[in-house]
C-alpha cells in the first residue's frame, strides 16, 4: 500500500511492525502515553527512534510540526547519533536513559509520526534543516578548496553488513568502474567499516581520496557532504543525510525497492534534491551503473558549459511514468484492523467496532472502570471464563491479573475477532490463556445456542465475565451447576436497566449479592490523556454479583447493591 502511493492508510498499518520479527523485540516499554494527536500544548513529547539511520534522519522532519503544535521535543538518540541529534532543528534537548520518558507526557517513536500527520504524498513535510557544526579540524583542512573544473563527489557503494537487506542493496567497489572513466571528476570516498578496504586492494588511476575511516561520526560526515558537488551512494544513512542537507544525492536503489521509494520513479517526494536509479531486474546492477555514468557524463557537459553543479546534479530527479495510476478506488483500505497501545499492552482493534473501537482508537481503553473493578475481584492464580471477549481487550487485563499460576478460557466464536485476540496474545507473550472458539451459551443476541459454561466441565472457577452482544440470561442459564459447584463471581454486561434487574433477581436465587454498576463511556484519566468526551455523557451498565458467602471486597465507586 505504502509503495502503491495508498499513504493515508498505509502508514497507519505500518504499526503491525511491532507485532513480530525483529521489531517486536524493541518494542518501547514506556509508561507514559504514545502521542496519537492529544493536545501538546505546554507538554513534553520523546521522539523515540528506532530502526536505522537512515530511518532516523529521514522521520525526524516532524519535530517541528511537533514544535508547532506547543511541545517541547525531547530526542532520545540512536547509538552513533548522539552528536547529530543535538543539531536537528526542532529538537529542544536530547536525554539518554529512562530518564527521558520520567521528563515526558507522551512518547512517539519516529516511523509512526506520518500516521498520526495523516501523511501522504503531498503532505510530507520538508527535511528538517541540521545546525552546522564544525567537524574534524584535519578532515576540514583536507577538503578545502577545490580544483577548477573539477567536481567533487562523493561515493558510497555499501551500507551496514548486518542490515537484513544487506545483500540486496551493498555493491563491490569495483562494480562501479564505468563512473570511473568519466572524466573531470575528484572521487571522495566517504565508505566506512570493512568495505572502505577495497579501495587499497583494487589497483586505479583514478582521482580518489578515501576518508571514510577519517570521519568520527555523522557531524564529520555531514561536514564532508557540505564540501560535495553530489554524492552517490546505495541505499543507506548517509544518503538520507545527503538528502536532509539538499546536497544532490544520486541512490542506487534495489529490486524490489524499499516501499519508501514507491514504485517506478526516479524521484523521491522525501527529498527534493535526490534523484533514484533503479535495478530492473533483481541483482543487476551493472545496467544501473551504465546509467548513471552516462548520467553523470551529460551532467559534466552541462556545468562545463557555464550551469551551477548543484543545480545540475539536482535535475533529472522527476517521475519516470508510473507503474499505475492510483484512483481512490484501486484498492480496497477500508475496514481494516489497526493497532492501538493500551495499559493492557499492544492491541489489534476494529475501528468500526462501535463504542468499543472508536474508544480505543481515541482515549486508549474500553470502559476502563470495570478493568480497575477486575484488578480489585481478580487475585493471582484465579480460573477465569470470559464469552465474547472480541480482540481481547478485558481478556489481556484477566491474563495479567491471574498471573503465570491462573488461567483464562475466552470464548470467542466469531472467527475474525478471535484471530485478532489470538494476534494480540501472541504479540504480548500472553501463555495463560485457552481461545474457546465454540459458541458459549448464545453469543450473539441474534444467533442460537451452543455449548454451555458447564458443558466446560471446570474443576474449578473463580470468575465469570460476559461482555456486550452476549445472551447473558442464556449463558447464566447453562452455568447453573458450575455456580452452585465452584461459586464464582460475575461480571454481566446489559443493555439497559429492565434487563440488568431481571438478570439480578435470577442471579439471586443461586444465593448471589447483585449490584448495579454504571459506567460513563468518557474516562476524564484515560490512558491517553484526552479531555474530550465523544460520546457526549453516555454510560454502561454491567451487574455484578458475588457468592454472599464471599470474602471478596465489595464493589466500589459507581456500584449500586440491589435489593
Amino acid at each position: 500500500m505504502l509503495a502503491l502511493g495508498f499513504a493515508d492508510e498505509a502508514w497507519l498499518q505500518m504499526e503491525y511492525r511491532w507485532f513480530e520479527g525483529p521489531q517486536s523485540g524493541l518494542r518501547p516499554t514506556y509508561t507514559i502515553p504514545c502521542w496519537n494527536g492529544q493536545e501538546l500544548r505546554g507538554r513534553t513529547i520523546l521522539l523515540h527512534p528506532e530502526q536505522g539511520i537512515g530511518d532516523t534522519i529521514q522521520f525526524v522532519r516532524y519535530a517541528p510540526l511537533l514544535k508547532a503544535l506547543g511541545a517541547h521535543v525531547v530526542m532520545r538518540p540512536l547509538i552513533g547519533m548522539e552528536r547529530l541529534s543535538r543539531l536537528f532543528i526542532g529538537v529542544d534537548d536530547v536525554i539518554d536513559g529512562e530518564e527521558a520518558a520520567a521528563r515526558s507526557d507522551f512518547y512517539a517513536t519516529l516511523m509512526s509520526l506520518p500516521g498520526v500527520f495523516r501523511t501522504n504524498e503531498k503532505t510530507i513535510p520538508p527535511p528538517i534543516a541540521i545546525r552546522e557544526a564544525d567537524g574534524s579540524p584535519s578532515l576540514a583542512e583536507e577538503l578545502a578548496g577545490a580544483r577548477a573544473g573539477i567536481v567533487r563527489v562523493g561515493i558510497v557503494w555499501a551500507g551496514r553488513p548486518d542490515h537484513t537487506r544487506d545483500r540486496y542493496r551493498s555493491l563491490s567497489f569495483d562494480a562501479l568502474t564505468p563512473l570511473f572513466e568519466v572524466e573531470g571528476v575528484e572521487w571522495i570516498s566517504l565508505q566506512k567499516g570493512v568495505s572502505a578496504a577495497e579501495v587499497d586492494r583494487i589497483q586505479t588511476s583514478i582521482s580518489l581520496r578515501a576518508i571514510g575511516p577519517k570521519l568520527d561520526d555523522l557531524v564529520d560526515a555531514a561536514a564532508a557532504l557540505r564540501a560535495l558537488d553530489l554524492l552517490i551512494a546505495v541505499d543507506t544513512g548517509i544518503a538520507h543525510l545527503a538528502g536532509t542537507l539538499g546536497l544532490p544525492v544520486w541512490v542506487l536503489v534495489a529490486e524490489p525497492a524499499d516501499a519508501r521509494w514507491l514504485v517506478a520513479r526516479n524521484d523521491t517526494p522525501w527529498y527534493p534534491t535526490m534523484r533514484l536509479f533503479r535495478q530492473r531486474a533483481p541483482g543487476q546492477w551493472r545496467p544501473v551503473i551504465v546509467e548513471m555514468a552516462e548520467a553523470l557524463g551529460g551532467a559534466l557537459r552541462r556545468i562545463r558549459a557555464g550551469s551551477d553543479a548543484r543545480v545540475v546534479f539536482s535535475m533529472g530527479a522527476q517521475a519516470a511514468g508510473r507503474a499505475i495510476e492510483r484512483r481512490q478506488d484501486d484498492l480496497a483500505v477500508t475496514h481494516l484492523a489497526r493497532v492501538a497501545r493500551t495499559p493492557v499492552g499492544l492491541l489489534q482493534y476494529d475501528p468500526d467496532d462501535g463504542v468499543r473501537g472508536r474508544s480505543i482508537e481515541h482515549y486508549g481503553e474500553f470502559r476502563d472502570l470495570e478493568r480497575r473493578m477486575i484488578d480489585v475481584l481478580v487475585r493471582s492464580g484465579d480460573r477465569c471464563v470470559e464469552v465474547g471477549p472480541a480482540y481481547g481487550w478485558r481478556t489481556m487485563g484477566l491474563a495479567r491479573a491471574v498471573g503465570e499460576n491462573g488461567e483464562v478460557w475466552a470464548c470467542e466464536s466469531r472467527k475474525t475477532f478471535a484471530r485478532m485476540l489470538r494476534n494480540n496474545l501472541a504479540a504480548n507473550a500472553v501463555e495463560n490463556v485457552t481461545v474457546v472458539t465454540r459458541a458459549v451459551g448464545s453469543i450473539h443476541a441474534s444467533g442460537g445456542g451452543g455449548d454451555t459454561i458447564d458443558d466446560l466441565r471446570l474443576e474449578r472457577l473463580d470468575c465469570v465475565i460476559l461482555n456486550d452482544g452476549v445472551d447473558t440470561s442464556a449463558c447464566i442459564e447453562g452455568a447453573s451447576d458450575t455456580l452452585w459447584r465452584c461459586r464464582p463471581w460475575l461480571m454481566l454486561a446489559q443493555e439497559d436497566d429492565a434487563a440488568l434487574a431481571a438478570l439480578a433477581a435470577r442471579v439471586r436465587e443461586f444465593g448471589y449479592r447483585t449490584w448495579r454498576m454504571e459506567t460513563p463511556l468518557f474516562n476524564p484519566d484515560n490512558f491517553n490523556r484526552r479531555t474530550d468526551d465523544i460520546f457526549g455523557g453516555r454510560t454502561a451498565l454491567t451487574l455484578i454479583a458475588l457468592p454472599e458467602e464471599s470474602a471478596l471486597p465489595e464493589p466500589g465507586p459507581g456500584c449500586v447493591e440491589l435489593a
